[in-house]
């Protein structure tokens, strides 16, 4: 109905303008003047235009009660008392109501007291009550917004009502990671959220109640009402007949247990979308850490080049450990047959892919310059290779299921994690850390003997071997320590047999004199001197 959205874009222009006009007074207290007028001409221009445009019905004789509201607002903006002030506004109230009372056919001179203050109750009743009214049944959603978007406005609500937790989820992790992320996005949402809700709060207010002023006046009659409930039965009937189920309105969704949980092609889809946003904003703060070097990140974030690595290398492990499974999940949530939504899920899944490549990259690069200033240690290494086995994984997931190979996934990835663990078996990673600590410290670098010592005798054998490349202090912790461990350990059954344990054992023995001379005599005896 043309007359209802006259309503509510009236009511919506008294709503701007109230917040416009008294934001500040409301806020800070600022005292009112040519405000009050400024409102009062809104309010009747408003209800002149919906007058004006609503031919029939309307008695436009009783506009004449909007002159004492104006000339009540203009005595406002004259006089300063406050006693005159309150009259004033009571006098422009009472004026709106009589407006309100006349237009609802009502006539004022043969109307008494009691029915002056009833209308005076009904008109604040109205300006509370009546909008809802005239959004619910009045004004024409149907004919204006398509069938097909009204079925997928609660499917959008439904993604981002999934999307919002993980959003924060990732959100969370990539500030705690980074803070030149954590820097632009507090800039970008840098917002007095009070000051904006005393706007919406003021806005909402004056446009809600103006809306249940004037709808009375304009709209509300048995006649309207009827026949737009008859004209909402025609179209749902209409849709009944077109084959639409009514209740569904356009969306066509398989009856699968999935489809009942309230999460199909649609959400998911806004949820990706929205994710690959995010991980896309990440990414492209990170490109500039790739190309600047450390100069970047001391002027962007604040940090040493060491913070900026510490802060975010476990964070992002975990943003990579956690995407697979949702994918995972998204991919099971997904209707099994095909419609144009079937081919849009795989591409959103690989741009996220991609997006997270490049966050295990920058992961990778904090760790190596972490690793350099401070050594590596069995956290460090295991979380690395963790990162690197689920590059591993991403790689089998987009050749199989987003190709449509879902069952042969599962199989793909045990292989891949046996391999994995294989590899590390070779690889020997106690050793790999100390080796790594070993560079460091003939680098300049801290040497931490009190670890190297504590890792398992895959890292003896190295130790032993490399003592001398360490600084004196650790040399001489390390060789009292190893020359212990041959005196009292490693005498063991055949039951206790290990591989490691005898090749440490018998590395310390072939460098025995080494670490007695540096024990006992507390320096390396000089080969010239003999």
């Amino acid at each position: 109905m043309a007359i209802a959205m006259n309503v509510l874009i009236g009511a919506l222009m008294v709503g701007l303008t109230s917040d416009l006009l008294f934001h500040d007074s409301i806020v800070h207290s600022t005292p009112n003047g040519l405000s009050v007028l400024l409102w009062s001409i809104t309010v009747s221009l408003v209800v002149t235009v919906i007058t004006a445009a609503k031919k029939h019905g309307v008695e436009r004789k009783c506009l004449w009660w909007l002159v004492p509201v104006n000339l009540s607002a203009f005595a406002y903006m004259w006089r300063d008392s406050a006693i005159l002030h309150n009259i004033d506004v009571y006098l422009m109230f009472f004026s709106l109501v009589m407006l309100s009372f006349s237009l609802k056919g009502n006539v004022a001179q043969a109307s008494g007291i009691f029915d002056y203050a009833l209308a005076s109750l009904t008109t604040g009743i109205d300006a509370l009550m009546e909008a809802m009214a005239l959004i619910k049944v009045d004004l024409p959603w149907r004919q204006v917004v398509p069938h097909q978007v009204r079925g997928k406005v609660p499917a959008l609500l439904r993604g981002f009502a999934f999307a919002v937790p993980l959003l924060l989820l990732f959100c969370g992790l990539f500030i705690s990671a980074d803070a030149a992320f954590a820097s632009l996005l507090n800039k970008g949402l840098n917002f007095n959220f009070s000051d904006i809700s005393v706007h919406t709060a003021i806005l909402l207010g004056f446009t809600w109640c103006t809306a249940g002023y004037l709808r009375p006046m304009f709209v509300a009659d048995r006649a309207n009402s009827n026949a737009f409930m008859k004209f909402g039965e025609q179209s749902e009937s209409s849709e009944q007949q077109s084959g639409i189920p009514n209740g569904t309105e356009g969306e066509i969704e398989t009856a699968i247990p999935k489809v009942m949980l309230g999460f199909g092609r649609f959400e998911l889809n806004v949820v990706l979308a929205l994710l690959n946003l995010l991980f896309l904003s990440f990414v492209m703060v990170q490109f500039r850490y790739f190309f600047g070097g450390s100069n970047v990140v001391e002027t962007t974030a604040g940090l040493s080049y060491a913070e900026y690595a510490r802060k975010g290398f476990f964070e992002l492990a975990t943003v990579s450990a956690l995407v697979l499974p949702m994918l995972l999940v998204g991919d099971w949530l997904l209707p099994r047959h095909r419609d144009k939504f079937d081919k849009i899920f795989p591409v959103q899944s690989g741009i996220q892919i991609a997006l997270l490549f490049v966050i295990m990259l920058s992961a990778f690069q904090r760790m190596n310059l972490y690793q350099q200033e401070y050594g590596l240690t069995e956290l460090r290494f295991y979380v690395s290779a963790f990162i690197g086995c689920m590059a591993l994984l991403y790689v089998i997931f987009a050749a199989t299921v987003l190709t449509g190979k879902r069952s042969k996934f599962a199989f793909a990835a045990s292989i891949a994690a046996l391999a994995s663990v294989a590899a590390l078996q070779f690889a020997n990673p106690d050793r790999i850390i100390v080796a790594a600590n070993i560079d460091n410290a003939v680098k300049g670098k801290a040497f931490d003997a009190d670890y190297a010592l504590s890792l398992s005798n895959d890292a003896t054998a190295y130790l032993a071997q490399n003592i001398g490349k360490l600084p004196f202090p650790a040399q001489k912790q390390i060789a009292g320590v190893l020359v212990s461990q041959e005196h009292h350990a490693w005498h063991y059954d055949v039951r206790s047999f290990n591989i490691a344990r005898c090749e440490a054992y018998y590395a310390i023995r072939n460098n025995l004199p080494l670490l007695n001379a540096i024990n006992t005599i507390g320096a390396v005896p000089d080969p010239a001197a003999h």
